[in-house]
């Protein structure tokens, strides 16, 4: 299920390495970082774009590892992680492997695309403005291939909200609000995933 954030709030501008593009007043493009300069970078729908115009993955397997944070927010990492598993695993063609599955095993058996992605939670800031508050946090995800262990693509993602500092003023409200941030921009980056993976999986 989509973050209620993701939509409104969530931005991810990943940036692309060996090529350049630029887009003209009233463009959307959102581009994956490709490491790998012999993959062609892939346009990534915008979040406008009907479902229907996504690109259609391969089948591709993806072992996430536990977000990374920072000792201030390690409370969040858990969530994180099940929100990362619940997002990815929702793209089509992809099958998210258990914590305990090898996926180098996977890989030599099943013949097909198996990648890591390793997420960082970049960036948690709040800021205050008058009577509101901004909240803001940036997640990375950096996706390795298997066997070689190569990093394929970088793919960022982000999400902010301005809410009343009257509703925020307890320590609980503000961390569910961070919570809620965090969970969204995870969502973000996931939704920028599939044009990473389907680049990865044609190789």
């Amino acid at each position: 299920m989509t973050h209620p954030l993701v939509g409104l709030l969530g931005i991810a501008i990943p940036l692309l390495v060996g090529s350049a593009s630029a887009a003209t007043a009233g463009d959307d493009f959102v581009f994956a970082r490709h490491l790998d300069k012999s993959a062609a970078p892939v346009r990534m729908k915008a979040d406008d774009d009907k479902e229907g115009a996504a690109p259609k993955l391969k089948p591709v397997f993806v072992k996430l590892t536990p977000v990374e944070t920072d000792p201030k927010y390690t409370r969040l990492a858990s969530a994180l992680d099940s929100t990362a598993r619940a997002a990815i695993g929702n793209i089509p063609g992809v099958t998210v492997l258990r914590d305990d599955d090898d996926a180098v095993a996977v890989a030599k058996k099943s013949h097909k695309p198996v990648v890591i992605l390793s997420g960082k939670l970049q960036n948690m800031a709040t800021s205050k403005d008058g009577d509101q508050v901004e909240f803001s946090a940036q997640v990375q995800y950096i996706i390795y291939r298997i066997p070689s262990r190569d990093i394929a693509a970088v793919v960022d993602g982000g999400a902010k909200t301005r809410i009343s500092a009257v509703q925020v003023k307890s320590k609980e409200s503000r961390q569910q609000v961070e919570d809620d941030v965090a969970a969204a921009a995870v969502e973000s980056a996931a939704r920028r995933a599939p044009a990473a993976l389907l680049a990865i999986s044609k190789h």
